[in-house]
């Protein structure tokens, strides 16, 4: 919106949908008064993930499901798309970047009715393609897994964050 961010605002993201978001961290998060954010592989809800750097605890356990996503949405959180499938997309040219996060957010628009106007990029790579994407699916914000714990608002597909993995 173009609105100055008070200071010492923070946002807490997770990336997939894991189940432990359900079990574990919403109920602490609620203890405590507040939501989180998670980015949803819109063709993997309810399905096993199979990618390259997944845990040992985590293979073979199914993403929540729209029935669990909708849970979390019912408890303040937010649901954004985190891509179709998942796939790194600097390993894809700019047209297909495009349908997998123009499909994603279309979806997370359909199913949950939140505005999925923000995508947190798989893997956190992404590359002026990517951004070209973004914007011509009307993305505001992309968030990366480059550290850091301030945006620069001129760069909104560049945003960083602080990453902790496998809730």
């Amino acid at each position: 919106s173009g609105a100055a961010i008070a200071p010492r605002t923070f946002v807490l993201t997770f990336d997939d949908g894991m189940p432990s978001l359900l079990s574990h961290a919403a109920p602490v998060l609620s203890e405590y008064g507040f939501q989180a954010t998670t980015f949803v592989v819109t063709a993997l809800v309810g399905r096993k993930p199979e990618w390259y750097r997944m845990p040992a605890p985590y293979r073979g356990t199914p993403l929540l499901d729209r029935s669990g996503l909708e849970r979390l949405a019912g408890l303040g959180w937010e649901l954004h798309p985190h891509t179709h499938d998942h796939p790194v997309l600097t390993h894809l040219p700019r047209d297909v970047q495009a349908e997998q996060i123009g499909r994603s957010r279309s979806l997370v628009k359909e199913w949950f009715g939140q505005p999925a106007n923000v995508l947190a990029y798989p893997f956190g790579q992404y590359n002026s393609d990517t951004k070209s994407a973004m914007e011509q699916c009307g993305l505001d914000a992309g968030l990366t897994l480059d550290f850091g714990s301030r945006h620069d608002p001129t760069q909104p597909y560049a945003w960083p964050r602080i990453g902790s993995a496998w809730l």
